[in-house]
């Protein structure tokens, strides 16, 4: 093993023939918590929601999933975060939006228990 030293300091280990190790592109990544990115030419980046992880995620109140998408709710006209403390609305009333933005854009207010405007992303 052989380690590359910057200003004695240990950065990260490199192989002893200088070859590095090849990565996917970080858009053909994919995981069970995580959601699949397409880039389109000259569009705003669309991301593929799943609407049953999504709605296990704002069914336990997942905290986790807090900025990466949004749910809408038909029936109310309201949006919030998945891990909202308010009651779960039904699955055949949400819609799952990747931002706050999208969701003012598709004509729902933000909600006001866990205000999901006042949080970047």
């Amino acid at each position: 093993m052989s380690w590359r030293h910057t200003r004695d300091v240990k950065v990260g280990w490199v192989p002893p023939n200088g070859a590095t190790t090849k990565r996917r592109p970080a858009s053909l990544s994919v995981s069970d918590s995580r959601q699949t990115r397409l880039r389109r030419a000259g569009t705003i980046e669309a991301v593929l929601l799943n609407h049953d992880r999504c709605y296990r995620a704002i069914s336990s109140r997942d905290a986790r999933f807090d900025g990466c998408f949004v749910v809408a709710v038909r029936t109310t006209g309201i949006y919030c975060r998945p891990s909202c403390p308010a009651v779960t609305p039904k699955p055949q009333n949400v819609t799952f939006l990747p931002t706050a933005a999208a969701a003012q854009r598709a004509g729902y207010r933000a909600c006001r228990r866990c205000l999901p405007d006042a949080v970047p992303g």
